[in-house]
């Protein structure tokens, strides 16, 4: 499919870009090879957890925040979705996804789901794996989201959990050079990791 009025992006963008780590060449390609083998929590932990909460899928009319190679979307319409217009603020990401998919009832936007702007009413399904955590406005998103959707519509969303974050060096090893110790400093602490080069 090709964007159309049905699913237009706002001609008014957001007044910060979003974050998009994964159209750096070499992140991306250590991404891509993480995922491609579901090496990761993702493959391991999440994609299951998530897939669980999923409704019956069967001619659904389902929104993609954050889709990544298309993943979720392919399997939306294995299990009888009836469309998936999914978002991606990276053209690495779009750009994968559409060559791996050969399905004219899914949809790749390259936009945030803050430039994004659905009808009211418009999906019975809203799915965001691993992507909320990097939107500014939370509170905005959701009431875009709860617009969005049907009546008796559903989000289903995963985070990133703030361990991964808070304090981000990884493991410390002893003297030995043994595994120790993850810190978890500044668990609590809210601000735009961005600002400090994190």
């Amino acid at each position: 499919m090709t964007e159309s009025d049905d699913h237009p992006i706002d001609s008014q963008r957001s007044k910060h870009a979003p974050q998009n780590i994964y159209d750096e060449p070499i992140f991306f390609e250590g991404y891509r090879r993480l995922r491609q083998n579901d090496t990761g929590l993702n493959g391991a932990l999440e994609v299951p957890a998530l897939r669980a909460l999923l409704p019956d899928l069967s001619g659904k009319h389902i929104l993609d925040i954050g889709c990544g190679f298309g993943d979720f979307a392919r399997h939306a319409r294995s299990q009888g979705a009836h469309s998936v217009t999914a978002l991606d603020v990276s053209e690495n990401m779009i750009s994968e996804a559409k060559r791996l998919t050969t399905d004219d009832n899914i949809l790749y936007l390259k936009s945030s789901i803050e430039d994004f702007s659905p009808r009211h009413g418009q999906f019975d399904l809203v799915v965001s794996s691993m992507a909320l955590h990097y939107v500014e406005e939370y509170a905005a998103v959701t009431r875009k989201v709860f617009n969005a959707l049907s009546p008796e519509g559903r989000f289903i969303f995963s985070v990133e959990h703030p361990i991964c974050t808070a304090h981000p060096v990884g493991w410390i090893r002893d003297a030995g050079g043994n595994l120790a110790a993850w810190p978890v400093d500044h668990y609590q602490r809210e601000e735009n990791a961005a600002l400090h080069g994190l």
